[in-house]
């Protein structure tokens, strides 16, 4: 019984995948090409430009605000 579950799973798995790799709605809807990339709050590297004391103040009240 245990081993007809499995096999049920695993065509329905392997039934997904096709899907998922054969037909562009399904890979579309799942993860569209459109997608912007997560770069906010990503270090990419130092600034162009020395931060004045004001602009280092105010990145350490919002890690504060973060953090607290």
């Amino acid at each position: 019984m245990v081993t007809l579950l499995r096999v049920v799973l695993a065509l329905i798995l392997i039934g997904l995948v096709v899907l998922f790799v054969r037909h562009e709605e399904w890979r579309q809807a799942l993860w569209p090409a459109d997608i912007e990339p997560i770069t906010k709050g990503v270090y990419t590297g130092p600034p162009d430009a020395p931060l004045d004391e004001a602009q280092v103040e105010g990145l350490q009240q919002r890690v504060r605000d973060q953090t607290y």
